[in-house]
C-alpha cells in the first residue's frame, strides 16, 4: 500500500492531516461509531458515553482546532 505523505505520523511529532483529506472526514458519524462501539467494549464504562453523548460536539471542534492547527 503506498504511503500518503499528507496522513503520515512520526514518532515525537504532532498528527498532522491536511487537505484534501481533512475535508473527507465525517466526525458525526465517527463520533456514531465510537457511541456505538461503546456497546460491545470489554470494559464497561458508562461514564465515556456520557461524555460523547453531552459533549460530543465540543470534542468534534476541539480535534478540528488541533488538527487545522498542525496541518
Amino acid at each position: 500500500m503506498p504511503e500518503d505523505e499528507s496522513v503520515t505520523v512520526k514518532l515525537g511529532e504532532p498528527f498532522k492531516i491536511g487537505p484534501p483529506n481533512f475535508e473527507k472526514l465525517d466526525f458525526e458519524l465517527a463520533l456514531k461509531r465510537v457511541r456505538n462501539d461503546l456497546k460491545t467494549d470489554f470494559i464497561y464504562a458508562p461514564h465515556l458515553g456520557l461524555i460523547y453523548a453531552r459533549a460530543g460536539a465540543h470534542l468534534i471542534q476541539a480535534l478540528t482546532a488541533d488538527l487545522k492547527a498542525n496541518g
